[in-house]
């Protein structure tokens, strides 16, 4: 159930960094990297290509975890499968971090100005 509210959240933050997340740059909330918070382009950019991977990565997320309440009621079982759906939760974060941070570099160079 953990699973399911923290990826329904996910998504629900997705939705929103795909309209570009914050307006202002800001150092506490958003996708913040040293190369997403460059300049404002760099930053909605950023959010924008985030959100587009959180959305269905979190969907499925959520209809698995979802699906898993429902069906298992062995605790042994419950707790494997949450192990394993708690994995893929932070996999998914990991995953989205590092092909942000690769569509930022091929977009922009180093200075945050578009190539």
């Amino acid at each position: 159930m953990v699973i399911s509210i923290l990826s329904l959240f996910m998504i629900v933050c997705g939705l929103y960094f795909k309209k570009g997340g914050p307006k202002k740059i800001r150092f506490w909330i958003g996708y913040r990297t040293k190369m997403s918070m460059k300049n404002k382009e760099t930053w909605v950019f950023a959010h924008k290509y985030c959100g587009k991977l959180w959305v269905p990565f979190y969907s499925i997320l959520f209809i698995l975890s979802t699906g898993a309440t429902i069906l298992v009621e062995s605790s042994a079982a419950s707790v494997e499968i949450l192990g394993t759906l708690g994995a893929a939760f932070l996999i998914a974060i990991v995953i989205s971090i590092i092909l942000t941070e690769i569509a930022l570099k091929n977009e922009f160079d180093k200075n945050g100005e578009r190539r």
